[in-house]
């Protein structure tokens, strides 16, 4: 005979089921989520490369920002900076979700800009290093006025006394600062200089010539 089954209730048990439930599903999420976004990307630059550079550049971008939120609320480290509350040693994992997807929305949404800018040039002039460094140009006063205004804008939540809001105002701020001031200005030209034309390297790319018509005068001439 089974013995008898016993439920456990209150904080501590909801937070092992939420991150039992969290655990199950992330991986499939992530896999979705992360062909989703080569298959986007990929129909966006013509080429398999970009997007997994993308892809990357984005897992490096959101692994600073976790780091940078375990530091200053989980361990609590943060508290003379941030005002004082209280640290339990552990993070929320549904509100850590929420600030880690918006960050990633942030990041593949700066990605997708300075990515098409670069493209342009580079269907335009042929030469990585020249496209790489007029798409940042072109790009980076825009991107890096966007993230200040997020970062401003969500970094007003760290005055509340509610920890999670602070983690949250926190979390988005990081985000947008460091993706698109370190990842977006420094790693990701870096990276598009050292691999060269193998940034746009495609297995079969269809090729559609320029046709230059000329005007016909009515005398045919």
């Amino acid at each position: 005979m089974n013995g008898p089954s016993v439920a456990v209730g209150g904080r501590a048990a909801e937070a092992v089921d939420t991150a039992d439930a969290v655990l199950g599903a992330l991986p499939w999420c992530l896999s979705l989520l992360a062909v989703g976004l080569l298959a986007l990307l990929g129909a966006f630059t013509r080429t398999p490369v970009a997007p997994l550079k993308a892809l990357i550049v984005a897992a490096a971008s959101l692994g600073a920002s976790l780091g940078a939120l375990v530091v200053l609320f989980q361990d609590g480290h943060g508290g003379a900076v941030l005002g004082h509350f209280t640290a339990t040693g552990t993070l929320d994992a549904s509100t850590l979700l929420f600030v880690l997807f918006i960050a990633l929305a942030l990041s593949v949404d700066y990605e997708v800009f300075l990515l098409g800018r670069i493209r342009e040039e580079y269907d335009r002039c042929g030469d990585n290093r020249t496209s790489i460094i007029e798409g940042v140009a072109r790009t980076g006063r825009l991107m890096t006025s966007a993230a200040a205004a997020v970062a401003i804008s969500t970094a007003a939540m760290a005055t509340s006394h509610v920890a999670l809001l602070k983690l949250i105002g926190i979390g988005v701020a990081l985000g947008a600062v460091v993706d698109a001031v370190l990842v977006r200005g420094v790693l990701v030209p870096a990276v598009m200089a050292a691999l060269g034309p193998a940034n746009w390297w495609a297995p079969a790319r269809i090729r559609t010539p320029l046709l230059i018509t000329t005007p016909v005068k009515k005398d045919g001439s």
